[in-house]
């Protein structure tokens, strides 16, 4: 794994818990919107099973968000240990701003009142810096 997928898998858990938690949304709009009466008129079972259907789905989502939220936490605090390495704070900050807020370089170049072409130099330097950090800390697994 290179230093960029190591610092970039919270990104992508955020995202994964993003995209979890609009699924749980739409479930949530769809059990409300389930019907008592058939297409006959009449009352029937069906609407009832198919609420359960979905909060069950609910269920396992949410269960599956609190998992990803755990993974993130993890990964959020192993991050933060490499990037406190850095040993210049302003590549620390834009480690901080991209891998873990979650920003675009173009935003954290704004918001470190440098041009994108310094914030980019500055990312592959600290991200060469981060990957040799990497290699005397984890092990592959064979």
């Amino acid at each position: 794994m290179t230093a960029k997928e190591y610092l970039t898998r919270y990104r992508w858990i955020t995202k994964s818990i993003e995209a979890k938690r609009a699924m749980a949304s739409k479930l949530r709009e769809q059990a409300r919107t389930v019907g008592g009466v058939n297409s006959a008129g009449t009352h029937s079972s069906q609407p009832y099973d198919r609420i359960g259907e979905i909060t069950a789905k609910i269920v396992d989502l949410e269960r599956e968000i609190n998992e990803e939220i755990a993974r993130s936490i993890d990964a959020g605090r192993e991050i933060r240990a490499v990037i406190a390495d850095i040993p210049d704070e302003r590549g620390r900050v834009l480690f901080e701003l991209y891998y873990l807020n979650c920003l675009s370089l173009e935003r954290a170049a704004e918001k470190l009142n440098l041009s994108l072409r310094q914030t980019l130099r500055l990312h592959k330097k600290y991200l060469s810096f981060c990957e040799n950090v990497l290699e005397c800390h984890i092990t592959p697994v064979l």
